[in-house]
């Protein structure tokens, strides 16, 4: 057969590429109709400071700091921040607003199915089946349960291209492969949250010594451990601007300290959760089964997935699938809650800073589509019936059978079930969903099941392995949309929310120089919507913002009482000794001219922080503290001085 142009080659890619972005937006259908907007930590958290991000790029100064955030945090720093990644960059020059966000995480969603295609395609893995792994990847529990959190998202959405630009490295080591792998690995690491790129960097450690391990006597040692030395002195290299950053937050930082993990073993991908592959609804309910917060349960990558990883598991498999299970043990392992996470993340290096570890099982889930990928290559390419795959089909459907029967029973039976048939309005669904109870869900959970057990097992019977792809793609998206409007999405529009923030200032006025106690306009359901209202009013208020990342001084300043430096502007003189004029204010600049009759010390309330230079009259001062805000001494007469911060290292 003659190979295809570079031409045709390119056109297929694309028309591929299309029909991915098409059938992410129908998977995420809630999220791209804008209907409902990202509920919890993505609006209330992520959304504000890339809001502020924009706000500063738009009107020509480099957002380096956050004036705005508890008295000023170094945003190029924050962990939480994605500052470092090109496509935040990309986005805030657009402009951020609640659709440009949403549009943002659409597109790191279609990274990631296109990664995972591409991977496939890698792995000589056919088209359609590669066009379906890329839809389990985007579509599995992890992205589905976890939206909220975006900046676990953001990062995963690389983990195809980066283990691909691996795999290709261990086998044509060239430079070139080296700078793929490199750059692949920083778009990972820099796209979100650390918790990612730690556990990536044990994943990574464990597709290694697998690898090596399985391919003993094959490889060249010296190339191997040559390259891939390169490789992680290069990315170490290349992330450096980040890991300094981190390394001059942390003396600073509230969360600089090893975490308990007694208080946060609850926050795991536990055993009971397991039963997430077989059906994600299980998860909608039932705290006290699993055991971990709902966002960390599911771990869904369709029924058919889950039967082939099982039929793979107990049947012959190459070196590529045993060393990606290998390494999805270790990360299962990993991402475990309970005693287990207590006992190794209090004992493995790094591990003691991750809170959140059930994201964790995004390596397990990505390691079984590949593995399951190869399968259903075979069965697509040779149309011969998978015995054991139907007869793992036939006992999903008995069991599912039996449990429909059993919760029937205790649904129906129980006087609290209201038999109410819930309106075919979104609203009335996402209720209706989110109201049901855990018998409830098992029942539905059940039912769904049975259905899509039996379709599986009148196709394998038949052999009618072609329509295996439709029925998996179209598995994935009724779970989806069961889902995403309890782990996924709000009962409010992106518009809503957009209505919210149209009150906020335009570019960056002067705060006030006299104190006042400001109304803060939010009630309480709209500060779970779009977050506090002192994120938008540009306005450097003494309440403390909600925030994961906090500085150590203005932790204490809150948690002391209240005293006169509380209750005085973002400017003041302590002795009032003098007038404050023409008072120039940015993100990260402050200028004024100062009058004064008698010496005295000028306060801005910024935290104290490395980057941060005083000059009066055009010369540099020392930065002297006045709690943990900024101050100057000055001497009696006029003077301009100059606040401005920017990075040092």
């Amino acid at each position: 057969m003659n190979k295809l142009s570079p031409q045709s080659s390119f056109l297929k890619e694309a028309k591929t590429l299309l029909f991915l972005i098409g059938f992410v937006l129908l998977l995420y259908l809630p999220l791209s109709s804008f209907l409902f907007a990202i509920k919890n930590d993505a609006f209330v958290y992520n959304f504000p400071n890339k809001y502020f991000f924009s706000e500063a790029l738009r009107h020509g100064y480099i957002p380096y700091w956050n004036p705005y955030l508890n008295y000023g945090f170094p945003l190029f720093a924050d962990p939480g921040f994605a500052w470092w990644h090109p496509i935040t960059w990309i986005f805030g020059l657009i402009g951020y607003s609640p659709f440009t966000f949403t549009i943002e995480l659409l597109t790191y969603l279609i990274i990631a199915a296109f990664g995972m295609y591409r991977l496939g395609r890698q792995f000589a893995i056919n088209r359609r089946t590669a066009f379906v792994m890329g839809i389990m990847f985007a579509g599995s529990g992890f992205f589905i349960g976890n939206m909220q959190h975006i900046n676990f998202l953001t990062c995963a959405a690389f983990l195809p291209w980066m283990v691909g630009a691996w795999w290709k490295l261990q086998h044509e080591p060239t430079i070139k492969n080296v700078l793929v792998t490199v750059l692949a690995t920083y778009l990972l690491c820099t796209a979100g949250h650390p918790a990612i790129p730690i556990g990536s960097l044990y994943f990574m450690m464990s597709l290694a010594v697998g690898y090596l391990v399985l391919n003993w006597k094959e490889v060249n040692k010296t190339s191997f451990f040559f390259y891939n030395f390169l490789y992680i002195a290069l990315t170490a290299i290349a992330c450096l601007p980040v890991i300094l950053s981190y390394a001059q937050l942390m003396p600073y930082y509230t969360r600089s300290e090893a975490v308990s993990h007694l208080s946060t073993s609850n926050l795991g991908f536990t055993i009971p959760s397991y039963i997430s592959f077989l059906s994600p609804v299980t998860t909608i309910k039932g705290e006290s089964y699993f055991l971990t917060d709902v966002s960390m349960r599911n771990g869904y990558f369709s029924l058919f997935g889950f039967l082939a990883l099982v039929s793979i598991i107990v049947s012959k498999i190459n070196k590529t699938q045993k060393i990606l299970l290998g390494a999805a043990a270790v990360m299962l392992v990993l991402s475990l809650g309970g005693w287990i996470k207590q006992l190794l993340y209090e004992n493995l290096p790094l591990l003691s800073f991750i809170r959140t570890n059930g994201e964790f099982r995004v390596f397990g889930l990505f390691s079984f589509i590949v593995c399951v990928g190869f399968l259903l290559h075979q069965l697509m390419t040779t149309q011969k019936e998978n015995g054991m795959i139907r007869k793992l089909a036939t006992y999903c459907a008995l069991l599912s059978g039996l449990c429909v029967a059993i919760f029937s029973v205790v649904v129906f039976a129980s006087e609290k079930t209201e038999r109410q048939i819930p309106g075919l309005s979104p609203d009335g669904i996402k209720a209706t969903i989110a109201e049901i109870n855990f018998p409830q869900a098992l029942l539905v959970a059940s039912l769904i099941t049975l259905f899509i057990a039996c379709i599986y097992i009148i196709l394998l019977k038949r052999r009618q392995n072609h329509l295996l792809h439709y029925f998996i793609l179209s598995d994935l998206v009724l779970n989806a949309w069961l889902l995403l409007p309890v782990t996924g999405v709000g009962q409010k529009s992106v518009q809503s929310i957009a209505e919210l923030i149209n009150f906020a200032p335009k570019a960056f006025p002067v705060p006030d120089l006299q104190y006042a106690e400001r109304s803060n306009p939010f009630s309480e359901e709209d500060k779970l919507r779009a977050g506090d209202w002192h994120w938008y009013d540009k306005q450097i208020v003494h309440e403390q913002i909600e925030y994961p990342s906090l500085l150590k001084g203005a932790e204490a300043f809150y948690a002391k009482p209240p005293d006169s430096l509380h209750k005085k502007p973002f400017l003041f003189l302590k002795n009032r000794e003098g007038t404050l004029s023409q008072v120039k204010f940015s993100p990260n600049k402050v200028e004024v001219i100062v009058v004064l009759h008698q010496p005295d010390k000028l306060i801005l309330k910024q935290n104290l922080y490395p980057g941060w230079r005083i000059e009066v009259d055009g010369h540099p001062v020392p930065v002297t503290g006045e709690g943990p805000f900024l101050s100057t001494s000055l001497q009696t007469g006029a003077h301009k001085v100059n606040f401005h911060f920017s990075p040092e290292w």
